[in-house]
């Protein structure tokens, strides 16, 4: 007679086994949605730095064809009195900057002098500007610098990113010349003007050492060709990449690096003025 006495169930080693095929297969499945996340993060990454260096390059392209001045290779300028965090050399670690040079690598600015919104029309500090000249700059500047210069309320501040201190940021310096008229000797002290944020996570052109190597001149001036023409720079090369290190911690080698257009070339776009050295009429 067969015995039917026992109880049907899983051994300890068959329990064991199951136990370890069900660990393998969720292992599998987090390492494949983590994996999955990372690269949509590093994707949406890629896109977001992109679009913002692109978006830079044609605001400064645009105050460059309205420049009515445009300040040459080897001057010398000053932003603001003393040293301030939001407008900071980071070749020198001051506010003066020289254009264009005279040494390698270049100081990453370009600074011009557009003409009045309304020419003729009043300009005084009382806040009727629509006759004033307008002084503007553009400058890179290292991101823990930016940082500490602006509060962590600021709307111009991004965040606090420890992989990335060394990496650079892109500034907009701006202020009406109040009592200017084009008879005057072009300014290069310039007042306390107003510093925003135009674009984060840029690729530095004084390549630090924890970096590829991949320097590049941030703004090329082009000399005028005539002789008859105005003493300012005749147009500007606009060069900037992106870079950025992606990873947890605060160790760069750990980390995931993107730069872009790719490891060494910038986006390059050259902005010629149409009215250098005189004011449109209506």
């Amino acid at each position: 007679m067969k015995n039917t006495s026992y109880i049907n169930g899983f051994t300890l080693l068959e329990m064991l086994i199951g136990m370890l095929m069900t660990t393998l297969v969720m292992g599998a499945i987090v390492g494949y949605f983590q994996s999955s996340t990372r690269a949509s993060y590093i994707s949406a990454s890629r896109a977001e730095m992109q679009q913002d260096v692109v978006n830079a390059q044609q605001i400064i392209a645009g105050r460059l064809r309205d420049a009515w001045y445009i300040y040459p290779s080897g001057t010398t300028i000053s932003l603001g009195s003393g040293t301030a965090q939001t407008r900071m050399n980071p070749i020198t670690g001051n506010n003066t900057w020289n254009i264009g040079g005279p040494t390698i690598p270049k100081d990453p600015i370009v600074a011009m002098i557009l003409p009045p919104q309304i020419p003729g029309a009043v300009c005084n500090s009382g806040g009727v500007t629509d006759g004033c000249y307008r002084f503007y700059a553009y400058y890179g500047e290292k991101r823990s610098d930016w940082l500490s210069g602006n509060s962590s309320a600021s709307a111009e501040n991004p965040g606090v990113d420890p992989l990335n201190t060394d990496v650079w940021v892109l500034v907009q310096y701006n202020i009406n010349l109040y009592g200017f008229t084009p008879t005057m000797t072009i300014p290069t002290s310039i007042p306390g003007g107003n510093a925003s944020l135009l674009a984060d996570y840029i690729a530095p052109s004084n390549v630090p050492t924890s970096m590829p190597s991949t320097s590049y001149t941030m703004f090329t001036i082009i000399l005028p060709t005539l002789a008859t023409a105005p003493a300012g720079a005749a147009g500007v090369t606009i060069n900037l990449a992106t870079f950025r290190r992606i990873g947890s911690g605060s160790t760069p080698l750990s980390s995931t690096v993107l730069r872009y257009p790719d490891a060494t070339s910038t986006y390059s776009l050259t902005s010629f003025p149409t009215n250098l050295g005189k004011v449109l009429q209506n």
